[in-house]
């Protein structure tokens, strides 16, 4: 299962990143400003349905299914998001933008696995008529399934800060000022 699953990662996800990224390239070209944050936030969405099959499935075949399709759908959001992040962020500030968000994309996914483990544990001496199982179950839907909502708000939300691309350079705001002079200059402009 453990190859399998590298495998479904590994070919799924960078399919569905590089077709999602495929997707708003060309919706862009079409004039839609804000197609990075759409497909990002839409294959949050559609990969819930998914995810459900995967979990619910009592069938092997039909949860590794669920599981790549799972994956095709939830990983569009890579591309497009990340080329979101450098059109957006200054030039100088573009390789620490791209970090934070790979660090929090990180950070955020072992913090869930960290509170479904926690929450498996505070709920064994609770819910005593339900398996261990299905109490697994259950902590992956409600955590997967609302990562998955919290960040297709978030990607929805993030469409305020895409800037079109008659933005120069110095209408992108840097995250990070590399020194004070260097603000009063750009305050001058």
């Amino acid at each position: 299962f453990s190859a399998l699953n590298t495998s479904i990662m590994m070919f799924a996800g960078a399919g569905s990143s590089y077709i999602g990224g495929m997707i708003t390239s060309k919706w862009e070209h079409a004039g839609a400003k804000y197609a990075p944050a759409w497909v990002a936030g839409l294959g949050s969405i559609a990969a819930l349905p998914f995810l459900l099959l995967c979990i619910l499935s009592t069938n092997f075949h039909a949860a590794i299914a669920g599981l790549v399709l799972e994956f095709f759908f939830s990983e569009c959001w890579s591309g497009c998001f990340y080329a979101m992040v450098q059109n957006t962020a200054s030039h100088r500030v573009q390789g620490i933008a791209v970090s934070l968000l790979t660090i929090t994309n990180n950070m955020s996914s072992s913090l869930t696995c960290y509170i479904i483990g926690l929450g498996f544990e505070t709920a064994e001496g609770f819910f005593t008529n339900f398996s261990g199982i299905t109490m697994i179950r259950v902590e992956m839907l409600l955590g997967i399934a609302g990562s998955y909502l919290i960040s297709a708000l978030f990607l929805f939300a993030s469409r305020r800060y895409i800037l079109s691309e008659s933005n120069t350079e110095d209408e992108k705001s840097p995250l990070i000022l590399t020194s004070p002079t260097e603000d009063l200059e750009a305050r001058k402009r």
